[in-house]
């Protein structure tokens, strides 16, 4: 069979996921989400004063720009974006991303990769760690390659609805060296508050969730803290190693320095419909169709809103 052909059992597969996911989903996906990639930004908008940093891939990187443009429209300000990109995005990609952010500074893994070898060479744990999960790029690239004492890191699976004022003012305070986390509806941390205390001697923030964090890089780039910990047979189990990398910025966070949780209008739920006086959701996986069914309808507008040359 042609390597181009899809199988009868695939074709069945897509047939049944695309009735699973309805109507409303098929045509956003097909006539509405193509079209972030007209958006630019108002180059009248004032500059932010930290950059914003993103994990994408083949996968998520056309959601990865309708964060992005949620966040500029709602903020009315344009940021500085660094793209971690996770070896699966080509040239094509790289080149819509510029056209709507000239200025992006796009890690590509190989270039990161080089680097990050050499930063983690005494750190065997978290090189292990690095070279079996992209996502910790997030734990271990961000803190390391940012020139910001103080940046935002947003998954692409982010959406937002209204102005954030929390962020805005966090952002706007320049002496404020807090982090700051989405709080998730369940407990992901693979290692209890209780045995934070009694092993570490600090206090762990519950139900910590890395999909929209306001970070301090002194705080949470601490690569001989996370060495040791990452040795804690807790984080060991191979069905929550994607859980890893937010526990360690957490740890790390708690540690070191002032901070906490983000109120519950910065959305984490597997509530089929979002809050309406939320800000923003994080449309995790249980939901993560809702991004394009219900977020994507919802700020069907913004794309065409913003075509500034």
């Amino acid at each position: 069979m042609s390597s181009g052909m899809i199988s009868p059992g695939r074709l069945l597969y897509l047939v049944k996921r695309r009735l699973a996911l309805g109507f409303v989903h098929g045509y956003a996906e097909h006539f509405i989400e193509p079209e972030i990639q007209k958006w630019r930004q108002d180059p009248t908008w004032p500059m932010a004063e930290v950059p914003i940093h993103v994990l994408t891939s083949k996968h998520d990187w056309k959601m990865a720009m309708w964060m992005l443009a949620s966040f500029h429209h709602f903020t009315k300000h344009r940021w500085s974006v660094i793209l971690h990109e996770d070896g699966s995005l080509g040239e094509k990609e790289f080149s819509v991303i510029k056209s709507s952010y000239p200025n992006v500074r796009i890690w590509q893994k190989n270039e990161a990769d080089l680097v990050m070898s050499q930063r983690l060479e005494n750190f065997p744990h978290c090189r292990a760690y690095r070279s079996r999960m992209p996502h910790a790029i997030k734990a271990f690239d961000v803190p390391q390659l940012t020139d910001s004492p103080r940046f935002l890191l947003f998954d692409p699976d982010v959406l937002f609805f209204k102005e954030p004022q929390e962020i805005m003012t966090w952002v706007s305070t320049m002496s404020d060296d807090s982090c700051w986390f989405n709080q998730d509806f369940q407990e992901p941390s693979p290692i209890p508050e209780r045995v934070v205390a009694k092993d570490y001697g600090f206090r762990l923030w519950s139900r910590v969730n890395s999909g929209l964090c306001l970070l301090n890089k002194y705080a949470v780039n601490n690569l001989e803290a996370m060495d040791y910990w990452l040795q804690n047979p807790l984080l060991q189990k191979p069905d929550i190693q994607w859980r890893v990398e937010q526990t360690l910025l957490a740890l790390c966070a708690a540690k070191s320095i002032n901070g906490g949780l983000l109120p519950p209008v910065y959305e984490v739920s597997n509530n089929r419909h979002r809050d309406s006086h939320g800000v923003s959701r994080h449309y995790v996986g249980c939901v993560r169709d809702r991004f394009v069914s219900e977020g994507l309808i919802e700020l069907r507008g913004l794309a065409r809103s913003n075509r500034h040359k």
